[in-house]
């Protein structure tokens, strides 16, 4: 019997160990939230806000790697267009932002890329990134299926009212009942911000237990 509880106990240290040494793991536990209340500010909140946090919280890490450290971003936007309303008119960054100074940096590839300096500059890029998905659905220049369109403009109001304690029985039904369709609309946007949507999805089904527990809603 001794050694059965000692080798749980070995178990358990060392399972303990592997989730502190995964990078995912622990943005989810440091960050995930500050997604969500950011988003919340710019009218994602709710179930909603906190399902495209998750997403968006992985697409962040993806861009910027899991070493760089968080007081400074670069998550392969390049300057002008959508990216810059979302940067500049949304977030309200600028190169003289008294906390947070945008800039832009050279690619490898020849271009150039948003940069963002200051504390949690990578919460502020996640939130940048789920605001130009925003921006895919509602701006017009890029075409995205119209049940895409809907569902997530519904899933804002739905979701606001769920977090406003306001909506009916009926509301929070439906609501439900979009979950596969406003999956498919998230992994939609999320592809044409860039390649490697699929690992997104594949780290946010990982880590569904880790993200749960920083959850208010179901």
């Amino acid at each position: 019997m001794r050694y059965f509880i000692l080798i749980c106990v070995i178990v358990l240290i060392s399972s303990a160990g592997y989730a502190a040494d995964d990078p995912y793991s622990r943005n989810v536990e440091l960050h995930y939230r500050k997604v969500v209340e950011t988003l919340k500010e710019h009218n994602i909140t709710g179930p909603f806000g906190e399902e495209v946090a998750k997403y968006a919280l992985m697409r962040q890490i993806l861009e910027d790697g899991t070493n760089r450290p968080h007081h400074t971003s670069i998550v392969g936007m390049y300057p002008g267009g959508l990216n810059e309303r979302v940067m500049k008119n949304r977030l309200g960054l600028s190169k003289d932002h008294p906390v947070y100074k945008l800039y832009t940096v050279p690619t490898p590839e020849g271009t150039s890329s948003y940069a963002v300096a200051g504390p949690y500059a990578n919460v502020l890029s996640a939130a940048a990134i789920a605001l130009v998905w925003d921006e895919y659905i509602n701006g017009g220049v890029f075409s995205v299926k119209r049940a895409y369109i809907d569902c997530w403009n519904l899933c804002c109001v739905l979701s606001a009212e769920i977090a406003n304690k306001t909506c009916s029985e009926e509301q929070l039904t439906k609501y439900k009942e979009m979950s596969q369709l406003r999956e498919e609309a998230i992994h939609r946007v999320n592809s044409m911000y860039g390649p490697n949507a699929v690992s997104v999805k594949q780290q946010v089904k990982r880590l569904e237990k880790e993200f749960r527990k920083f959850q208010q809603y179901e």
